[in-house]
């Protein structure tokens, strides 16, 4: 865009007409052209058809240009979910104004119908694991499908994290109690994988055997390519899933190990270190312990992963570091085209 060269403009502004002393700017057709094809283009880039009827496409395009499709917004206090009122716009009356947003506070499914931008951007999330998003296991069928993964790095991590996710499904459907198990069978929380071409829900994993086992009998069997879908639901090409946030602690996704994967949630940990064995007459000068027991066995530590489960608190939860499961802030995912209220 460019200020106005036309006849009697004055640095680039726009005169008015005085009647007997100025004639005014001189309507252009290229300032005109300028300022459509400004506004046209903001509001084509966001994918938006051109719509004569609809006054308000540029406030639209403003929106949806700010941010992108599946962007998370955290904030201190509650935002609201703002929509025009049927008046501003005849052709989508629903349309957000202000923020198009979707609180990560509970589990929801997402469909075409209520944000397509986010839909077609977040069934296309693959999983990586080390640099790996496809991956390979060899299927048999025994009522069900059992898929048995060959042990490497990538497959490993990969079994690693689905049980960890099911920690997690396990705990929010629990009632977040201390004391929980793995959860694969509430529908509303279960994760599908893509086993030779279709999406199938999860219903077990084992990390010793190294398999996966899908809640149907899929009557495919041998070498086939597996590909984990962290969002979509099984069944369906026209809804994703967002899990529930809140409570979740935000940490940077890629660590060398592949223990956090962009997308995915795990519980709390403890990081595990050794407790010496507390006893008397230990000799800080010589390092070791008098009396008629070994001292080899008198300096044996303890491993604090051996810690044993209590009837009030379950399994302790150890591993390479601490990590915190507590969020004191509002999530929110950032839909783009808000059709209708999630």
């Amino acid at each position: 865009m460019k200020r106005t060269t036309a006849p009697n403009s004055a640095s680039g502004l726009h005169v008015d007409r005085v009647a007997g002393t100025n004639p005014g700017t001189t309507g252009t057709a290229e300032d005109r052209n300028n300022l459509q094809e400004e506004i046209c283009h903001s509001i084509l880039d966001t994918g938006l058809a051109l719509d004569g009827a609809d006054q308000y496409q540029l406030e639209k395009a403003i929106i949806l240009l700010s941010r992108q499709p599946g962007e998370l917004v955290e904030s201190e206090i509650p935002l609201a979910q703002v929509t025009l009122p049927a008046s501003r716009s005849t052709t989508n009356p629903g349309y957000p104004r202000y923020s198009p947003l979707i609180d990560r506070g509970a589990n929801k499914d997402v469909t075409t119908a209520q944000a397509p931008d986010l839909v077609a951007a977040y069934r296309a999330v693959q999983t990586s694991i080390l640099g790996t998003s496809s991956f390979t296991a060899t299927g048999s069928l025994s009522g069900t499908t059992v898929l048995t993964f060959a042990s490497n790095s990538q497959n490993d991590m990969l079994l690693a994290l689905l049980a960890r996710d099911a920690e997690v499904r396990g705990w929010l459907n629990n009632g977040q109690a201390a004391t929980f198990s793995a959860d694969w069978a509430t529908a509303a929380t279960q994760r599908c994988i893509n086993y030779a071409g279709t999406d199938y829900v999860i219903s077990a994993v084992s990390t010793g055997a190294r398999t996966i086992t899908l809640a149907v009998n899929t009557g495919v069997t041998g070498s086939q390519t597996v590909i984990v879908y962290p969002h979509r639901v099984a069944g369906s090409t026209t809804s994703v899933r967002l899990f529930k946030l809140s409570g979740f602690v935000g940490v940077a996704a890629g660590d060398a190990d592949g223990e956090v994967v962009e997308g995915w949630q795990r519980m709390d940990r403890g990081q595990g270190h050794l407790h010496l064995i507390p006893v008397d007459n230990y000799a800080a000068s010589s390092g070791s312990y008098a009396g008629s027991t070994s001292s080899a066995t008198l300096s044996t530590n303890i491993a604090s992963g051996s810690i044993m489960t209590d009837a009030t608190n379950g399994t302790p939860r150890t591993g390479k570091t601490t990590d915190p499961r507590t969020h004191g802030r509002k999530v929110y995912t950032f839909a783009g085209r808000l059709l209708a209220t999630v």
